[in-house]
């Protein structure tokens, strides 16, 4: 992850972010997505990984726990 792409995290997170877990279907694992919203619309991806999880609710809390540790961090330098 780049240093923009953590500060537009930590600027954003969670109003205007949203993760979405999807079935890999390579190896029936749970990847995830992280898109920025604007206007309550999809503006832009931000995070993805492939299947690695054995649920959804695993591979989503990854992507929520990566948001949490950019807005403890960078937070206050935005």
């Amino acid at each position: 992850m780049t240093l923009l792409t953590a500060l537009e995290i930590a600027g954003n997170y969670p109003e205007n972010i949203q993760i979405n877990g999807f079935l890999d279907e390579n190896n029936n694992k749970w990847g995830a997505w992280m898109y920025m919203l604007r206007n309550g619309n999809i503006h832009k991806a931000m995070l993805d990984f492939k299947g690695y999880f054995e649920t959804k609710e695993e591979a989503e809390q990854y992507l929520h726990d990566i948001s949490k540790e950019c807005v403890e961090k960078y937070k206050n330098k935005i």
